[in-house]
């Protein structure tokens, strides 16, 4: 295996670390695409509420329950539309 002269090796690193930053970028990109949801505790707080009143009202807001059964999961609130009702 050869060596690689100092201008070679400077190249090399900028290179892949060009392909990180763009990889990474494209990941970003494609994670701010995603509707955001949040725990019963987080959309509490944002809207400034208790958690129990964020379970009453949740067919109120756009939500999804992370789990099995219907008594048991994890409530989760899309933020957005947290957001909007506080307009």
């Amino acid at each position: 295996m050869a060596e690689l002269s100092r201008y070679e090796y400077k190249k090399l690193v900028n290179d892949v670390a060009d392909a990180v930053v763009a990889k990474l970028a494209k990941l970003h990109e494609l994670a701010n695409d995603r509707p955001r949801y949040v725990t019963a505790k987080e959309a509490a707080a944002i809207l400034s509420r208790s958690i129990d009143w964020m379970c009453r009202h949740k067919d109120e807001f756009p939500h999804k329950k992370l789990g099995y059964g219907d008594s048991q999961g994890r409530l989760m609130f899309l933020e957005d539309a947290l957001y909007k009702y506080l307009q």
